[in-house]
């Protein structure tokens, strides 16, 4: 593994508190949700504009802002409100929302979010950086708000977007 010597200004965002979050589900992500004994209600779910998930006898329920744990016990808590007693529900996250990036990239636009991404595999996956950019002109920013000196190898989670400018 790459070791680093302290911080280049090279990457901003918010840095603070990121690892130790669990993963909020938001609009683009899509969860898987089994209902053990029911495969009617098992299935994936895109989360909506609304931040809302829609299934299948149960309705609609807030997503927005969950982790896959407290989603479990949403659905969990509703079924038992219809009825359904000793229900077990798992979620698991099947495919997380895109990732943007624009500016001095070959092809900005938004791209499918890979594991362990940072900002210079995005950029990688964007074609890299257009002819005559400069490296050290490369912002992330997150839902979550951000700002600060970071590295290329700053992490790029699902949503996020990494702006790439002429360096002035």
């Amino acid at each position: 593994m790459k070791q680093t010597t302290g911080r280049s200004p090279l990457v901003a965002r918010k840095t603070t508190g990121e690892s130790a979050d669990p993963y909020k589900l938001d609009t683009g992500d899509r969860v898987r949700v089994v209902v053990a004994g029911d495969d009617a209600l098992s299935g994936s779910y895109d989360v909506g504009a609304d931040g809302m998930i829609e299934i299948p006898s149960v309705g609609p329920l807030a997503a927005r802002g969950l982790n896959t744990v407290q989603l479990s016990a949403a659905i969990a808590r509703l079924l038992r409100q219809q009825g359904k007693h000793d229900v077990h529900v798992a979620a698991q996250i099947e495919t997380y929302r895109p990732f943007t990036i624009r500016g001095a990239v070959a092809n900005p636009g938004q791209y499918p979010y890979v594991n362990n991404m940072t900002a210079e595999t995005a950029i990688a996956i964007a074609g890299g950086l257009r002819p005559g950019i400069d490296k050290s002109a490369v912002l992330v920013s997150s839902a979550e708000g951000g700002g600060g000196p970071a590295s290329l190898d700053t992490p790029v989670r699902p949503g996020d977007t990494v702006t790439v400018t002429a360096a002035p």
